[in-house]
């Protein structure tokens, strides 16, 4: 399969993580960004959280899902609920419009963020917890 991009050149079929918003909190992002993903996980993206995390030493073992939405249906996010313990958590990663959608409260530094990798051409996702 050969995979193109909207410039024409041809890509690798390997799904890389270019950059992290805010910058200097990419650690404790992957930390979060695993919240969503399970053993099952195929998706290149969700390889590659993977693979970052293992990279920066991350625990990639995560507390039991008790529940789990996937991506479909007219939906372009993901949920997944966490026992951990001392209760529930809910982490949910996609699209940031759908994300942001349930949000008290977007700065505009996010937003400007968001325009500007967009502009790049680059896919971005957005997580919640």
């Amino acid at each position: 399969m050969i995979v193109t991009d909207k410039t024409g050149t041809i890509t690798e079929n390997k799904m890389k993580i270019a950059a992290f918003y805010p910058a200097d909190k990419g650690k404790e992002i992957l930390e979060i960004a695993l919240g969503p993903i399970t053993e099952y996980s195929l998706s290149p993206l969700e390889q590659e959280i993977k693979n970052k995390a293992g990279e920066l030493k991350i625990d990639t073992m995560l507390p039991k899902v008790v529940r789990q939405r996937n991506l479909g249906n007219g939906r372009k996010t993901k949920a997944i609920i966490r026992e951990n313990g001392q209760g529930y958590e809910l982490f949910s990663s996609g699209a940031p419009e759908e994300i942001f959608g349930n949000c008290i409260n977007i700065s505009d530094d996010i937003k400007a963020a968001l325009s500007n990798e967009a502009e790049k051409g680059r896919r971005v996702i957005a997580i919640a917890f």
